[in-house]
């Protein structure tokens, strides 16, 4: 919270957040992002964030980027992304799941891939 505060006193035009959630508590976790990220916002600063905690961003943010392989495969309203049925079974473990990248049935495959096709 120092750095952002620090950082915050050099009045940037935008504040890149870059998953500050890593390593906090639940609470804590909710704390950064429902409090001071929204915050934030509702004070005018533009905040680019970059969290892996992709539900708990997507419920924050006005707009989404989900890249894949380093490109934007679906820039959009984030409530848009937050309820695209194929956004949700490939990056967000399907519908209410919390699977992702190193968890079983997770990961992320480029969109329109299924992974029926593995054997």
């Amino acid at each position: 919270m120092t750095a952002i505060a620090r950082s915050l006193m050099l009045s940037p035009r935008v504040l890149i957040l870059d998953e500050p959630t890593t390593g906090l508590s639940a609470v804590l976790t909710e704390s950064v992002l429902n409090d001071q990220v929204r915050a934030l916002a509702d004070r005018g600063h533009a905040v680019l964030l970059v969290e892996q905690k992709a539900r708990a961003a997507l419920c924050l943010a006005d707009t989404a980027a989900v890249l894949v392989r380093g490109q934007a495969a679906m820039p959009a309203p984030a409530a848009e992304v937050l309820a695209s049925r194929e956004m949700a079974e490939v990056f967000l473990g399907g519908p209410g799941g919390t699977a992702g990248p190193g968890t079983p049935g997770g990961g992320a495959r480029p969109i329109g891939e299924t992974g029926a096709e593995q054997s």
